[in-house]
C-alpha cells in the first residue's frame, strides 16, 4: 500500500487552531509537539494508525505578570494610591465600619519635608480621627538622610514616652514596631519616604498584628498597577 497517512487518518489537519488564551497555533506545530511528525516521516516502515490520538488543550498565557515591589516615589495626594478601604479590609480580615478620610499635609522646608499624606480608615460614626481603626501615613523628604533623621527623632520620642520598641522586617527593609496603650504602630523609611501604620489593639488577634502592619506598610509603599 502507498504511504498516505493523512488520507488514512481522516481530514487533513492543516491551517490553524485556537487554544486557550486566544493564541492561534499551526496544527502542524501541535502534531510536532506530540511527536507525531517523526512518526509520519517514518511511515514507509510502518503505517500510521487510522485514528490520531486526541490533541490536548494548550493553555497559553494571556498576559505578562510582574510582582510589584516597594518603591520610593513622589507622594500622591490621593489615598487610592496608598491603600483603598477594600485593601485595608482584606488586610485586617474584616469590613471596617464607619468612614474613611484623609489629610494632606503641607511641605515644611525647615525640616526638609516635601509632602505628607495621612489616610484614616474605620472612623466610627460621630467620632474623630483619633478613633480611626487604621491610620496609614506617608511623608517624603528632600533626601534619604533627612527622612532617616526625622524617623529617628520620631522613634526616640516614642521611646521617651514609654513605648515598647521591637525590630521587624518589612520586605527587605527594617521597620520598628511600637506598642503603646491602645495601639500598635509600625514605622520605618524607604529612601526619601517615611511611613507609619497604626492599628487599634483588639482589631485583629495579637498573633496576627505584626503581619497585618507589615502587609499594610508594603501595600502603601508599592505602586498600584
Amino acid at each position: 500500500m502507498g504511504c498516505s497517512p493523512l488520507a488514512r487518518a481522516g481530514p487533513a489537519h492543516y491551517g490553524s487552531v485556537v487554544v486557550k488564551g486566544g493564541w492561534r497555533v499551526s496544527s502542524l506545530v501541535l502534531l510536532g509537539a506530540l511527536g507525531l511528525v517523526p512518526a509520519l516521516a517514518a511511515c514507509g516502515a510502518s503505517e500510521v494508525a487510522a485514528e490520531s490520538p486526541p490533541i490536548p488543550t494548550i493553555t497559553a498565557p494571556t498576559s505578562l505578570s510582574r510582582t510589584p515591589t516597594m518603591t520610593d516615589r513622589p507622594l500622591s495626594d490621593d489615598c487610592a494610591d496608598v491603600a483603598d478601604p477594600e485593601a485595608v479590609d482584606e488586610a485586617v480580615g474584616q469590613q471596617l465600619p464607619g468612614s474613611a478620610t484623609h489629610i494632606i499635609g503641607i511641605p515644611e522646608p525647615k525640616i526638609g519635608r516635601t509632602a505628607k499624606l495621612d489616610c484614616y480608615f474605620g472612623i466610627p460614626d460621630g467620632q474623630g480621627l483619633t478613633e480611626a481603626a487604621v491610620l496609614i501615613g506617608l511623608a517624603t523628604y528632600a533626601d534619604a538622610a533627612t527622612a532617616q533623621e526625622r524617623y529617628q527623632i520620631s522613634l526616640d520620642a516614642e521611646r521617651a514616652d514609654g513605648a515598647a520598641v521591637t525590630e521587624t522586617k518589612v520586605g527587605n527593609q527594617t521597620g520598628m514596631l511600637l506598642s503603646a496603650s491602645g495601639t500598635q504602630t509600625l514605622i520605618g523609611t524607604l529612601g526619601k519616604t517615611s511611613y507609619l501604620v497604626t492599628v487599634k489593639k483588639g482589631l485583629v488577634p495579637d498573633d496576627r498584628m505584626t503581619g497585618v502592619l507589615v502587609k499594610l506598610a508594603q501595600h502603601a509603599l508599592t505602586p498600584k498597577l
